[in-house]
Protein backbone atom coordinates (compact mmCIF):
# COMPACT_ATOMS: atom_id res chain seq x y z
CA UNK A 1 0.00 0.00 0.00
CA UNK A 2 2.83 2.09 0.47
CA UNK A 3 3.28 1.91 -3.15
CA UNK A 4 -0.24 3.09 -3.67
CA UNK A 5 0.38 6.17 -1.59
CA UNK A 6 3.49 7.04 -3.50
CA UNK A 7 1.62 6.46 -6.69
CA UNK A 8 -1.17 8.77 -5.47
CA UNK A 9 1.35 11.36 -4.44
CA UNK A 10 3.02 11.14 -7.87
CA UNK A 11 -0.33 11.41 -9.58
CA UNK A 12 -1.22 14.46 -7.54
CA UNK A 13 2.13 16.07 -8.33
CA UNK A 14 1.67 15.17 -12.01
CA UNK A 15 -1.90 16.55 -11.96
CA UNK A 16 -0.70 19.79 -10.34
CA UNK A 17 2.11 20.09 -12.82
CA UNK A 18 -0.29 19.23 -15.61
CA UNK A 19 -2.75 21.90 -14.39
CA UNK A 20 0.11 24.42 -14.04
CA UNK A 21 1.21 23.48 -17.55
CA UNK A 22 -2.36 23.87 -18.88
CA UNK A 23 -2.78 27.20 -17.07
CA UNK A 24 0.61 28.40 -18.37
CA UNK A 25 -0.35 27.25 -21.88
CA UNK A 26 -3.69 29.04 -21.59
CA UNK A 27 -1.95 32.20 -20.32
CA UNK A 28 0.57 31.99 -23.15
CA UNK A 29 -2.25 31.53 -25.66
CA UNK A 30 -4.08 34.52 -24.21
CA UNK A 31 -0.91 36.60 -24.33
CA UNK A 32 -0.08 35.51 -27.89
CA UNK A 33 -3.67 36.26 -28.99
CA UNK A 34 -3.56 39.66 -27.31
CA UNK A 35 -0.17 40.59 -28.74
CA UNK A 36 -1.08 39.24 -32.19
CA UNK A 37 -4.34 41.24 -32.22
CA UNK A 38 -2.43 44.34 -31.17
CA UNK A 39 0.19 43.66 -33.87
CA UNK A 40 -2.51 43.16 -36.51
CA UNK A 41 -4.32 46.31 -35.34
CA UNK A 42 -1.07 48.32 -35.48
CA UNK A 43 -0.21 46.80 -38.85
CA UNK A 44 -3.64 47.68 -40.22
CA UNK A 45 -3.39 51.15 -38.75
CA UNK A 46 0.08 51.56 -40.25
CA UNK A 47 -1.16 50.12 -43.55
CA UNK A 48 -4.03 52.57 -43.48
CA UNK A 49 -1.59 55.38 -42.69
CA UNK A 50 0.68 54.20 -45.48
CA UNK A 51 -2.26 54.05 -47.84
CA UNK A 52 -3.26 57.60 -46.86
CA UNK A 53 0.36 58.71 -47.13
CA UNK A 54 0.69 57.12 -50.59
CA UNK A 55 -2.57 58.74 -51.67
CA UNK A 56 -1.48 62.14 -50.36
CA UNK A 57 1.94 61.73 -52.00
CA UNK A 58 0.33 60.77 -55.31
CA UNK A 59 -2.02 63.75 -55.03
CA UNK A 60 0.91 66.06 -54.31
CA UNK A 61 2.88 64.72 -57.30
CA UNK A 62 -0.18 65.08 -59.54
CA UNK A 63 -0.85 68.60 -58.29
CA UNK A 64 2.75 69.67 -58.87
CA UNK A 65 2.79 68.07 -62.34
CA UNK A 66 -0.51 69.74 -63.27
CA UNK A 67 1.03 73.04 -62.17
CA UNK A 68 4.04 72.41 -64.40
CA UNK A 69 1.79 71.56 -67.34
CA UNK A 70 -0.43 74.55 -66.62
CA UNK A 71 2.54 76.92 -66.56
CA UNK A 72 3.85 75.43 -69.81
CA UNK A 73 0.44 75.76 -71.45
CA UNK A 74 0.14 79.33 -70.18
CA UNK A 75 3.62 80.17 -71.47
CA UNK A 76 2.69 78.89 -74.94
CA UNK A 77 -0.62 80.76 -74.83
CA UNK A 78 1.08 83.95 -73.57
CA UNK A 79 3.65 83.71 -76.39
CA UNK A 80 0.85 83.36 -78.93
CA UNK A 81 -0.97 86.34 -77.42
CA UNK A 82 2.24 88.42 -77.49
CA UNK A 83 2.80 87.42 -81.13
CA UNK A 84 -0.78 88.35 -82.00
CA UNK A 85 -0.38 91.68 -80.20
CA UNK A 86 2.84 92.40 -82.09
CA UNK A 87 1.10 91.65 -85.40
CA UNK A 88 -1.91 93.75 -84.34
CA UNK A 89 0.39 96.60 -83.32
CA UNK A 90 2.17 96.39 -86.67
CA UNK A 91 -1.18 96.39 -88.46
CA UNK A 92 -2.41 99.32 -86.38
CA UNK A 93 0.78 101.26 -87.08
CA UNK A 94 0.47 100.53 -90.81
CA UNK A 95 -3.18 101.63 -90.79
CA UNK A 96 -2.31 104.78 -88.85
CA UNK A 97 0.51 105.51 -91.30
CA UNK A 98 -1.86 105.17 -94.28
CA UNK A 99 -4.61 107.25 -92.66
CA UNK A 100 -2.21 109.97 -91.51
CA UNK A 101 -0.53 110.07 -94.93
CA UNK A 102 -3.90 110.46 -96.64
CA UNK A 103 -4.94 113.17 -94.18
CA UNK A 104 -1.62 114.98 -94.72
CA UNK A 105 -2.02 114.80 -98.52
CA UNK A 106 -5.53 116.22 -98.22
CA UNK A 107 -4.28 118.98 -95.93
CA UNK A 108 -1.45 119.85 -98.35
CA UNK A 109 -3.89 119.83 -101.30
CA UNK A 110 -6.21 122.17 -99.38
CA UNK A 111 -3.28 124.42 -98.54
CA UNK A 112 -2.20 124.47 -102.21
CA UNK A 113 -5.73 125.32 -103.34
CA UNK A 114 -5.87 128.15 -100.81
CA UNK A 115 -2.44 129.32 -101.90
CA UNK A 116 -3.52 129.28 -105.56
CA UNK A 117 -6.74 131.10 -104.66
CA UNK A 118 -4.85 133.64 -102.58
CA UNK A 119 -2.28 134.05 -105.36
CA UNK A 120 -5.10 134.57 -107.85
CA UNK A 121 -6.73 137.13 -105.55
CA UNK A 122 -3.40 138.86 -105.01
CA UNK A 123 -2.67 138.76 -108.73
CA UNK A 124 -6.10 140.23 -109.47
CA UNK A 125 -5.57 142.87 -106.79
CA UNK A 126 -2.12 143.69 -108.17
CA UNK A 127 -3.56 143.97 -111.67
CA UNK A 128 -6.29 146.32 -110.39
CA UNK A 129 -3.73 148.41 -108.56
CA UNK A 130 -1.52 148.55 -111.60
CA UNK A 131 -4.54 149.43 -113.76
CA UNK A 132 -5.62 152.17 -111.39
CA UNK A 133 -2.11 153.52 -111.08
CA UNK A 134 -1.60 153.48 -114.86
CA UNK A 135 -4.99 155.12 -115.28
CA UNK A 136 -3.97 157.73 -112.75
CA UNK A 137 -0.66 158.29 -114.59
CA UNK A 138 -2.46 158.49 -117.91
CA UNK A 139 -4.87 161.09 -116.52
CA UNK A 140 -1.96 163.10 -115.18
CA UNK A 141 -0.14 162.94 -118.44
CA UNK A 142 -3.33 164.02 -120.27
CA UNK A 143 -3.79 166.93 -117.91
CA UNK A 144 -0.21 168.02 -118.43
CA UNK A 145 -0.56 167.70 -122.15
CA UNK A 146 -3.80 169.61 -121.98
CA UNK A 147 -2.13 172.30 -119.91
CA UNK A 148 0.84 172.37 -122.24
CA UNK A 149 -1.47 172.87 -125.19
CA UNK A 150 -3.16 175.70 -123.50
CA UNK A 151 0.00 177.43 -122.75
Amino acid sequence: MCLGREELARRRVWQQEHRLHEVATAMQALWRGHSTRRFVRETRRNASRMKILKHESASLIQRVWRGVLGRRTFAVYAARVRSMRVRQDQGVRELQRVVRGRAARRRVARMRRRHVEEAAILSTAALRLQTKYRSHLAKRIRRRLALDKEV
